[in-house]
């Protein structure tokens, strides 16, 4: 029998510690294979372009969302056909706010 392809995925969060977290909980999988780790938005965004991973695991709150938003990484991984996992720890407020922006991507599938 063929071993299964392991699900390819990129970790974006600026914080090391929640790398590090992700990562050694990721890594007890052996049917997933991390291809990258990103702190901003920008690295992310050309991490997705660059490496193409079938998954994306994101803090929706890192720096850099000036030139680069979460809705520009939405619109990218949907061309892409990935998925993306999101974290936020906020207001429900804020959160509300950023859902919302998410479902209107152009791309959105919600």
């Amino acid at each position: 029998m063929e071993a299964a392809m392991p699900i390819t995925v990129l970790i974006a969060d600026d914080k090391e510690a929640v790398l590090r977290a992700i990562r050694v909980l990721l890594r007890r999988d052996p049917e997933i294979r991390i291809i990258g780790e990103t702190g901003n938005y920008q690295q992310t965004t050309r991490s997705i372009l660059n490496l193409k991973p079938q998954v994306v695991v994101m803090d929706l709150h890192m720096p850099g969302e000036s030139s680069t938003s979460p809705q520009e990484i939405k619109s990218v991984l949907d061309t892409l056909g990935s998925g993306l996992i999101t974290m936020f720890s906020g207001t429900t407020r804020t959160r509300r706010r950023l859902l919302r922006a998410l479902e209107r991507s152009p791309c959105s599938t919600n």
